[in-house]
């Protein structure tokens, strides 16, 4: 027997993903269709041969329930029916790497989900998504909706034991397609050991399964020798190879050589993502600025109009600098000339222009000297105040050492 919030249903049928929301879609009789909620929380419960029952919960989805000729139909959909929804962006920042569970659970929190990530990841530590479905937080991570419990769980399937009335009927060896009956709901992630099955043992990621009392229960279900989702790896095959996607993303190379004419030759970081390995690159940026590049330095490269014959750097990380470079234009190149203070080589002493004042402090044995060789007359005017120095009758050319007190109060140098 089958129902659904207590009302009977005649049939269900069920589509497991390894990977999202499951559904279900129940016939009931067109005039229970009334008494039940058009949205809402949903809870089903299948009896088999067996006295055993299985619960499942999930949410009516309005858009899949009404009535269609001389049945109506219901359709349910795993956890709170939210991950399908748009969402507002979401940005968050903290001091520290951010764990994908703050990540997950907080636009869960938006779409009215609940998360469990069983394998946290460190991200950086601001993150930001822009508006879109909820669903697009999980990206490139497993993800899948616990039927009993309608939690959201992030990661791998764990490996699930066969019902004992698990019965295998068929077997494609092309399309890794399974049929059989079961008393339960079969799971993806359910390892089955068959000998007539010539790569056993094999694992279940996308079911479809049938309960119908008249006929008992169906199912068909696409397997793999590992965790994987055979359907979604032939879309996200299928998208990629289209589109085009692997290089409309930017990648992190290393820098492994750069020539006389400054051309770098870069090696991708990670080999998995797909991107071209060896990639050689001139760098692109302000005219009139170059470099000489520290070897092993990262850059961040991306490939323009979506071609890889077209790859530019996009910005460096922070460390190592690089081993020389150069700022240099036509006829003037402007260092800070609005700012109140430049530092050349780590600062140090100001700097002494053209034109500055000197005071040179010339000391007694000097001035003796001077007067006795003639060179300079020193009187003393008879009403007092500063002495008056007037050449002498033999004039001598000195060169006095001094010290330059003040230079610009703008710039200073190191060295």
């Amino acid at each position: 027997m089958i129902t659904l919030n207590g009302i009977i249903a005649h049939a269900i049928e069920l589509h497991v993903p390894y990977r999202g929301v499951w559904h279900a879609d129940l016939e009931i009789d067109p005039d229970d269709i009334s008494t039940l909620p058009s949205s809402g929380s949903a809870k089903i419960v299948i009896s088999g041969d067996s006295s055993a029952s299985t619960t499942i919960v999930g949410t009516i989805d309005p858009t899949g329930t009404g009535s269609f000729g001389n049945m109506g139909r219901i359709r349910v959909i795993g956890g709170a029916g939210g991950w399908g929804s748009l969402v507002s962006g979401t940005d968050l920042g903290s001091s520290s790497p951010l764990s994908s569970t703050v990540i997950f659970q907080a636009v869960a929190a938006k779409c009215g989900e609940t998360v469990s990530d069983l394998s946290p990841v460190s991200v950086s530590s601001n993150w930001c998504q822009i508006a879109g479905p909820a669903s697009a937080v999980f990206n490139d991570r497993e993800w899948w909706v616990d039927p009993a419990t309608g939690v959201t769980m992030v990661g791998q399937h764990p490996p699930v034991q066969p019902d004992q009335s698990l019965l295998v009927t068929y077997y494609h060896p092309d399309k890794k397609m399974v049929e059989g009956t079961c008393d339960v709901i079969v799971l993806p992630g359910t390892v089955i050991s068959d000998s007539r099955i010539g790569e056993t043992p094999v694992t279940i990621s996308d079911v479809e399964q049938t309960f119908d009392p008249q006929i008992g229960s169906r199912f068909r279900a696409w397997c793999s020798v590992t965790q994987i989702s055979r359907i979604n790896n032939v879309l996200t095959a299928m998208i990629r190879s289209m589109a085009k996607t692997s290089q409309l993303k930017s990648y992190w190379y290393r820098i492994v050589n750069q020539d006389n004419s400054g051309k770098l030759s870069l090696q991708i970081v990670d080999k998995t993502q797909g991107a071209p390995d060896q990639v050689p690159i001139e760098v692109i940026g302000p005219s009139g600025v170059s470099a000489k590049y520290t070897l092993a330095t990262e850059c961040l490269v991306l490939f323009a109009f979506g071609d890889p014959r077209y790859p530019e750097i996009i910005g460096f990380r922070g460390t190592p600098l690089p081993v020389e470079a150069t700022v240099d234009a036509q006829n003037t190149v402007h260092v800070g000339p609005t700012v109140s203070a430049v530092q050349i080589a780590g600062a140090g002493n100001p700097i002494a222009r053209v034109g500055d004042p000197v005071s040179t402090t010339i000391s007694s044995l000097h001035v003796a000297a001077l007067m006795a060789a003639g060179s300079v007359l020193i009187t003393a005017p008879p009403s007092g105040g500063p002495c008056v120095v007037t050449p002498g009758p033999s004039p001598l050319s000195v060169t006095l050492p001094g010290i330059i007190t003040a230079g610009s109060t703008k710039g200073s140098c190191g060295g």
